[in-house]
C-alpha cells in the first residue's frame, strides 16, 4: 500500500510499474488531513481500515534503508522505531490496536519526536523495539554525505546514469523521489507474517 498526495510521477512511477510488472499487488491510496502528523495518523488508520493488523510505515529519504528493517518493524509485535539522526525517525511500526499510542500532540518533524514517542509508549506499558540509526535526507549536507547512494538508487529504479549532472541537481528534492522509489521497491523483497502495510509516506 502505498500513500500519495498524487499522480506518482519520475523515479516513482518507474518504481510502481517495476513492482507491479513483477506481480505483486500495490494499493494506492491518496493521502488526507492537513499537516504532516495527522496525514501520518490518516495513512495508518486507513491501512487498519482495510483489515491489516501489522503496520509500517516509512519515510520519503532514507536511501539507507533497508528490507531488512522493514521486515524486523513488520515481524515485531512491539512498537518499531527506526530512530533518525536528527531525533525523529524514519520508520514506525506497530500493531493495529495499538494506534491510540498516536492520539493527541505530539512533537511532529522536532527533534524530540522519537523520544516523546517512546516515553508515551512506555507510559502505557508498551515494549519498544529500537531498530539501526539512520539519516534521513533533510539537508543539502545530508544528501552530499550519501550522494553515491542516491546516484546508485537512481540507476537501479530508472536505469539511469546521473553522472556529471549530479552537481547541478537539486539535491534534497532528487533525494526524496529516488528515496521513495527505493522503498516501494524494498517494500515487494519483504516478506513479513500476513499481508504487509507498506505506506511510502509521500509529499511533492
Amino acid at each position: 500500500m502505498v500513500v500519495l498526495d498524487g499522480a506518482p510521477t519520475g523515479p516513482l512511477r518507474a518504481a510502481l510499474e517495476a513492482l507491479e510488472a513483477s506481480g505483486r499487488t500495490v494499493q494506492r491510496v491518496l493521502q488526507r488531513g492537513h499537516g504532516f502528523g495527522p496525514r501520518f495518523v490518516a495513512a495508518l488508520a486507513d491501512a487498519a481500515s482495510l483489515g491489516f493488523q501489522r503496520l509500517a510505515i516509512v519515510g520519503t529519504d532514507i536511501p539507507e534503508l533497508t528490507a531488512d528493517d522493514l521486515g524486523a518493524a513488520l515481524a515485531s509485535s512491539a512498537l518499531s522505531i527506526g530512530p533518525a539522526r536528527d531525533g525523529g525517525f524514519y520508520l514506525l511500526g506497530l500493531d493495529a490496536g495499538q494506534l491510540d499510542l498516536l492520539d493527541g500532540p505530539l512533537p511532529w518533524q522536532q527533534p524530540n519526536l522519537s523520544a516523546a514517542l517512546i516515553d508515551r509508549a512506555h507510559a502505557v506499558g508498551l515494549e519498544v523495539e529500537r531498530l539501526t540509526t539512520r539519516e534521513d535526507l533533510d539537508t543539502p549536507d545530508a544528501v552530499r554525505r550519501h550522494l553515491s547512494a542516491v546516484v546508485r538508487l537512481v540507476r537501479e529504479t530508472t536505469g539511469r546514469d546521473l553522472g556529471a549532472r549530479v552537481a547541478d541537481l537539486r539535491l534534497p528534492r532528487l533525494a526524496s523521489v529516488v528515496g521513495r522509489a527505493s522503498q516501494v521497491l524494498q517494500a515487494g523483497a519483504v516478506a513479513p507474517r500476513g499481508p504487509p502495510f507498506f505506506p511510502a509516506f509521500l509529499s511533492a
